[in-house]
């Protein structure tokens, strides 16, 4: 598969995305990011829950 580059606006820079495709490229950039956040959260409670109980309850 060949490589496709970015068109230039000829002095070497890469052309600006247009304004639109800023906007939702940043939505779900936010998407992905708070749903790490809100899966890590969720994580660390439940390693915290697990990690009381089992000092609570130990194995037999």
């Amino acid at each position: 598969m060949p490589l496709v580059f970015p068109k230039t606006t000829g002095g070497g820079t890469i052309a600006p995305m247009s304004p639109i495709l800023a906007v939702v490229w940043h939505f779900w950039i936010a998407v992905i990011l708070s749903g790490g956040a809100v899966l890590a959260l969720i994580a660390t409670i439940a390693a915290y829950a697990a990690a009381v109980s089992r000092t609570r309850y130990p194995k037999r």
